[in-house]
């Protein structure tokens, strides 16, 4: 899989790009036979038994092209969509527990939300809020100014963008030491001057261990998440997601990694709204907490705006319906994989059972138990 030819496509259907992938230093002997491989009908009761499919709202349906429909013309959808994909080790016939990422913890809360709004409309006020809200202290801080961007994904709201990093110093081989950098990106609606999101990358904590709890984190990230939730009660799914450190293959050799392949201690949760118990998948708050200090290094407010009116989620199809459909559109393909994590690679390639490349998305409609077929516009 890592391995052939590359192709790139534009959405003309114009070959843009043409490229051998390299294959220098594999070693044949080392890939399984597949002729031990068990059968696919056997993958696939395995993979059918791993996999789960939840119920989501979208508030805007997946489409094709380049830009996003005008205001208007896109419907919500109620939709199964799967949790993970497990990929089959096809000589066991068994999940590889190397390729099942960690579920991130679940919570139902229902919290009171404050009203506050974070502003920010000029590079001062901008400085300003950072230093009261996150208490970012800008000392020393080269400021890069603000740039106007219309976004890719969303024609509606023009952004404004304030950046802030730390003068790299040098090191004792005159080039410059990044080990200490600090890097500050501040993302705000342009006309309005609300913050949509913002980050803090301290590179002086980079491979160190956390000391903040999960239970300390999630509380910091609950009290800020109140502030500036609209006023009045609001019901949430609060997922807490494993860290970069817990994700790290086995055969990895952790003392061979490089200062800047290590990762940061950080924290993340996300907060989706709910609608009649079902969580929307694409109205959702994302919070990063520091596990060395507990300040919050980073959110997004993918909540703001008016919502748009979502259907009633009764009468639709049982998941197991939900199931049959996924996996009739991606059977499963015999193919290998060599995983590599940065420099390193695992000891010799795995002969896996996967779902074969399908529909573009891999959504099912709760009504129909179809596969949700993206809007052409």
């Amino acid at each position: 899989m890592n391995s052939g030819f590359r192709v790139g496509v534009d959405v003309f259907g114009h070959i843009i790009n043409f490229y051998r992938q390299r294959e220098e230093g594999i070693d044949q002997a080392k890939f399984p036979d597949p002729s031990r491989a068990v059968t696919r009908e056997e993958a696939e009761k395995a993979f059918a038994g791993m996999l789960e499919m939840k119920l989501f709202y979208l508030e805007h349906p997946p489409f094709y092209g380049l830009f996003k429909p005008e205001k208007g013309e896109t419907r919500p959808a109620l939709v199964y969509a799967p949790l993970s994909m497990p990929t089959i080790d096809a000589l066991t016939g068994k999940p590889l527990a190397e390729f099942i990422p960690p579920f991130p913890q679940t919570q139902r809360l229902t919290l009171q939300g404050e009203g506050r709004q974070l502003i920010a409309r000029t590079p001062e006020e901008a400085a300003r809020l950072l230093a009261e809200a996150f208490g970012i202290d800008l000392t020393g801080m080269q400021f890069h100014g603000a740039s106007e961007v219309q976004p890719f994904h969303d024609g509606e709201i023009k952004q404004k963008t304030y950046t802030w990093s730390t003068l790299p110093q040098k090191g004792a081989d005159g080039k410059p030491d990044l080990r200490q950098a600090r890097y500050v990106h501040l993302i705000t609606n342009a006309s309005t001057g609300e913050v949509i999101s913002y980050n803090l990358q301290d590179e002086s904590g980079r491979g160190q261990k956390a000391t903040v709890s999960r239970e300390a984190a999630r509380d910091t990230a609950v009290q800020f998440l109140q502030k500036y939730l609209p006023a009045g009660p609001a019901e949430l799914e609060m997922q807490v997601y494993p860290g970069v450190e817990e994700r790290i293959p086995a055969w990895v050799d952790k003392s061979k990694l490089k200062e800047q392949d290590r990762p940061l201690p950080v924290i993340s949760f996300t907060f989706n709204q709910v609608h009649q118990g079902v969580p929307v998948m694409d109205r959702a708050f994302s919070v990063q907490v520091d596990a060395l200090t507990g300040k919050i290094v980073g959110f997004h407010n993918g909540i703001s705006g008016a919502p748009v009116p979502l259907p009633d989620n009764r009468n639709v199809v049982p998941a197991e319906t939900a199931k049959a459909e996924f996996l009739k559109q991606h059977p499963l393909k015999l193919v290998y994989l060599w995983p590599e994590y940065f420099d390193q690679k695992a000891p010799s390639p795995y002969l896996v059972y996967i779902p074969a490349p399908g529909p573009d998305f891999y959504y099912v409609d709760a009504f129909t138990g179809k596969t949700l077929q993206p809007e052409n516009k």
